[in-house]
C-alpha cells in the first residue's frame, strides 16, 4: 500500500469531520461564548480590585522612618501598606514564601519577589528617596541645585531573591480555569468521537465507508479531524484568556506563560487522542446511542477522577502532585496548570509528556484492533474480549478478501 493510499483516506475523513462540525452554527456560538466567559473571568476581578493592600518588612533601624514615609504616600497613591519590623534573614524567607511583598534592608537595598508589584516598587522608591533627601537636608546646608539633584537621585536597587511574586494568586486562578477548559475540551471532543462511531453504525453508513477504506483509517481520520478542531478552539480560547490577563496586569508575560500555552496545546492533543481512542473502542461494541452511556461509564469516571485529582494536585508540594503529574490519565489536565502556577518545572512537565506519548502510542493500536473487529457488528452489545479475538468477517468479504 502506497503512502498516498494510506494517508489519503485519513485526510479525507479528517476533512469531513472538520467541515461538518466546524461549520455548525452551534459550534461557532459555543466558541464565542467560551471566549467571552474566559475573558470575563479574567477581566472582572481586575476591574473590581480597589485600593491594593501590601505588607512591607523593614529592618529594625529603619522601621520608624520608613513607616512614616510610606504612611504619607498611602492616601496619595490610594494604597494600603502595613509595615512590619523584621530581621533580614527571616524577611528574605518571607519574601520568597509570599508572606511579605517587599523588605527594606537598607536605604539602598530592597528585597522583592521574582515578579514584584510595580505600584509597590514605585511607592517604596518614593518613600526611601524622600527619606534620603530629608536626611541629607538635615545634615547639610544645601542650596537649591544640590537639593534638586538629591530629589532626582538614584532609586534603591531591587534585588530579586525568588518566590512566586504578586501575580501568584492570578496564576493559580488561571491554572484552575485551565483545568476546567482542558477537561471540557477533552471530554467533549472525545465523546463526539464515540457518538459519531455509534451514529455511523446505527445508520449503516460505516458499511459503505469501510468498503472503500480500512476501519483503522476511518478511526484515525475521525480522531484527527475532531482533534484538530478542538485544538483550534482551545488555541483561540487560551490565547484570548492569556492576552486579557496580561492586558489588565493580572499576569506578567514571561517565558513560562508562553511555555504553559504551548504545553497546554500539546497536553490537549495527547490527552484527547488517549481518551478518544478509548471512547471509540468502547462505542464500536454497540449499535444504539442509548447504550453509549453504559459502555463509556468507566472512561467517564476515569476522566472525572482525573479532574478531581488535578485540583487536589494544585496544592503546593503535595504528594498527590508528584504522583498524578506522571499518570497518563491525569497529566493532560495537570501538567499545563502546574507550569502556569509555577508548581512544576518545564523539565518535569516535558518528562510527564514523554510518558503520556508512550501510553498514547500503546493505546492507539489496541483501540484500532477493537474498533476494526467490532465496527460492523450489529445487534446486542459485543464484549471487549469478543471484539479483541473475533474479527468481523464482513470487513474482508466487502473487499473480496479471504
Amino acid at each position: 500500500m502506497t503512502s498516498h493510499s494510506t494517508w489519503g483516506p485519513i485526510g479525507l475523513v479528517a476533512s469531513r469531520e472538520v467541515k461538518e462540525k466546524g461549520s455548525d452554527r452551534k459550534f461557532l456560538i459555543a466558541t464565542a461564548a467560551l471566549v467571552m466567559l474566559v475573558v470575563g473571568l479574567v477581566v472582572a476581578p481586575a476591574l473590581m480590585q480597589r485600593d491594593p493592600s501590601y505588607t512591607v518588612g523593614v529592618a529594625p533601624q529603619l522601621h520608624d522612618d520608613v513607616d512614616e514615609a510610606l504612611t504619607h504616600l498611602e492616601v496619595r497613591l490610594a494604597m494600603s501598606v502595613s509595615v512590619q519590623e523584621l530581621p533580614q534573614e527571616e524577611a528574605r524567607r518571607q519574601v520568597i514564601d509570599g508572606g511579605i511583598d517587599a523588605y527594606v534592608a537598607t536605604s539602598t537595598q530592597v528585597l522583592v519577589p521574582s515578579h514584584p508589584d510595580d505600584a509597590l516598587v514605585n511607592m517604596v522608591q518614593q518613600g526611601i528617596g524622600a527619606l534620603a533627601v530629608r536626611e541629607s537636608l538635615v545634615r547639610h546646608n544645601v542650596d537649591a541645585a544640590v537639593a534638586e539633584k538629591l530629589l532626582t537621585g538614584e532609586s534603591p536597587q531591587m534585588e530579586i531573591v525568588g518566590g512566586r511574586g504578586d501575580d501568584a494568586a492570578a496564576r493559580e486562578a488561571a491554572a484552575r480555569i485551565a483545568v476546567f477548559i482542558l477537561f471540557g475540551q477533552i471530554a467533549t471532543y472525545a465523546f463526539w468521537v464515540a457518538s459519531g462511531v455509534v451514529e455511523e453504525k446505527s445508520t449503516r453508513v460505516v458499511e459503505l465507508i469501510v468498503s472503500a477504506i480500512r476501519p483503522w483509517q476511518l478511526l484515525i481520520g475521525k480522531i484527527a479531524g475532531l482533534g484538530l478542531l478542538g485544538l483550534a478552539q482551545l488555541l483561540v480560547i487560551g490565547t484570548a484568556g492569556l492576552v486579557a490577563a496580561v492586558a489588565v496586569g493580572s499576569i506578567h508575560w514571561d517565558l513560562n506563560l508562553v511555555a504553559a500555552l504551548a504545553v497546554s496545546l500539546m497536553a490537549y492533543a495527547l490527552g484527547f487522542v488517549f481518551y478518544a481512542s478509548l471512547y471509540a473502542a468502547a462505542a464500536s461494541t454497540i449499535s444504539r446511542q442509548e447504550e453509549l452511556g453504559s459502555v463509556t461509564g468507566v472512561i467517564q469516571g476515569m476522566l472525572m477522577g482525573s479532574l478531581v485529582l488535578s485540583f487536589l494536585a494544585l496544592e503546593p508540594g503535595s504528594a498527590t502532585t508528584r504522583v498524578a503529574s506522571w499518570l497518563p490519565m491525569t497529566s493532560p489536565l495537570l501538567a499545563p496548570p502546574q507550569l502556569l502556577a509555577g508548581e512544576a518545572s518545564l523539565a518535569s512537565v516535558l518528562g510527564a509528556t514523554v510518558v503520556l506519548m508512550a501510553c498514547v502510542a500503546a493505546v492507539i493500536p489496541v483501540a484500532a484492533r477493537l474498533y476494526g473487529h467490532a465496527v460492523l457488528h450489529t445487534g446486542a452489545r459485543l464484549s471487549l474480549r469478543a471484539a479483541w479475538h473475533n474479527r468481523t468477517d464482513s470487513v474482508s468479504a466487502m473487499r473480496g478478501q479471504p
